[in-house]
């Protein structure tokens, strides 16, 4: 329903110029009517009848009768504005505003009286802190949850906070304003997928339902609920998942991919150990693929860090051009070393085989190795997975797409090499 008397007073005498008093009086009049605005022509209102004749793109008519006080308020901003344009509402210089525009307008609008405004139903209302907050229970409502299960990482908060209150902003200023890597803020930006969206310059800015949630985390209602939604919606992952977790190394990505010292040592010599123990097990490294060779050679040391820049290589690759995820070249071939650890494993034991002389009962040595050696390569893959997504910044679902991409290739280069 159109706004109260008390509301539409406070908006109109917030309304800082005879444009937006219009506008006001207009949205009001227009309440549940499926009528764009900005598509309104100055010529669609016959100021006698005070009738409002809009045309649709089907083009199928709707009349609308206005009030006395939107005339009185056309009839002052047409006398004072100026230009030939024929749409009603125009800027300062002359150009039609858009429906996002006008929105921005309604906001501003809506902030100096006090009040709430819904950006997608262009309606007005009491600001939640006046109303009395819900308890959030395991019942509480699905909006609620949805919002919490959203913005509940301190950094896709900021993000929403970044653009509700700033507006459209650069990817390189927006990851100035929340201090975090560009994979980071990539993947976090794709988790908000729905709240941000960009516009035709390629800046971040909020949705309809972006704009909505930054309003609902001013609101009393989210801040005192919030606290109890992390109790409900606590994290709960069961043995299987625990153990899964553990094997992708899940909580040492962000340690192992930050821009320090440290973690950039320990993945070369990951590399370094790499390299000494396929030399010393006389193991071809044909990228995730160890064969083993009758003699030893500097070579195949060689092979093994020239196989971690490629499978780094095809992962980068894939990343920038296919999921356009640019940046963090150096964080990848770093993680990408971590990701060849289990490898290592494999060379362990094949120099047990061979120096030790080492059997398995059940099995021929020889099956038993290649079992090992696949359930290796897969868990390379699933590490490597992980990897991109901690430093491109993608979802896990999308990071999958780049390990199976090095697998096919490792398999194309092993078939062509007769491994």
């Amino acid at each position: 329903m159109p706004a109260s008397r008390e509301l539409l007073g406070r908006l109109v005498e917030n309304a800082g110029s005879p444009r937006e008093r219009l506008l006001v009086l207009l949205v009001n009049d227009l309440d549940k009517k499926k009528i764009e605005i900005a598509n309104v022509n100055i010529s669609d209102i016959d100021r006698t009848t005070r009738l409002l004749r809009f045309k649709h793109s089907d083009q199928s008519l709707e009349r609308v009768r206005l009030s006395n006080a939107t005339i009185v308020a056309l009839h002052q901003y047409i006398s004072g504005r100026g230009g030939q344009e024929s749409r009603l509402f125009v800027d300062g210089e002359g150009k039609p505003q858009s429906m996002d525009d006008l929105r921005g307008v309604l906001a501003q609008i809506s902030d100096r009286a006090g009040l709430q405004f819904d950006r997608e139903t262009l309606r007005f209302s009491e600001p939640w802190r006046d109303k009395p907050p819900r308890i959030a229970t395991k019942t509480a409502s699905k909006d609620l949850f949805y919002l919490y299960g959203i913005v509940s990482h301190p950094l896709r908060r900021k993000i929403v906070e970044v653009l509700g209150g700033e507006g459209p902003t650069s990817f390189t200023t927006l990851k100035k304003r929340v201090d975090a890597k560009v994979g980071t803020l990539y993947y976090h930006l794709d988790m908000l997928k729905g709240l941000v969206s960009q516009d035709s310059q390629k800046r971040y800015q909020l949705t309809t339902v972006g704009a909505d949630a930054y309003a609902r985390l001013q609101s009393s209602e989210y801040v005192e609920s919030s606290s109890l939604l992390a109790q409900n919606l606590g994290e709960r992952r069961g043995g299987l998942e625990r153990v899964a977790r553990f094997f992708a190394l899940g909580p040492l990505w962000p340690v192992l991919v930050l821009d320090t010292i440290l973690p950039k040592i320990g993945s070369i010599a990951l590399v370094g150990l790499g390299a000494f123990l396929a030399y010393q097990a006389r193991l071809e490294t044909v990228l995730l693929f160890l064969n083993p060779m009758l003699t030893s050679s500097t070579l195949l040391s060689i092979e093994f860090i020239t196989s971690w820049i490629i499978v780094y290589g095809i992962a980068d690759l894939v990343g920038t051009f296919w999921f356009h995820r640019n940046g963090e070249h150096l964080a990848l071939l770093m993680a990408t070393g971590y990701a060849l650890t289990p490898l290592l494993g494999f060379s362990v034991w094949w120099n047990l085989v061979i120096y030790y002389s080492f059997r398995t009962p059940l099995v021929s040595t020889f099956v038993f190795s290649r079992i090992l050696l696949i359930i290796l390569q897969v868990w390379s893959l699933g590490l490597l997975a992980e990897a991109v997504s901690a430093v491109k910044g993608l979802r896990l679902e999308r990071a999958v797409v780049v390990s199976l991409v090095v697998a096919y290739v490792n398999i194309l280069v092993a078939y062509l090499r007769g491994v």
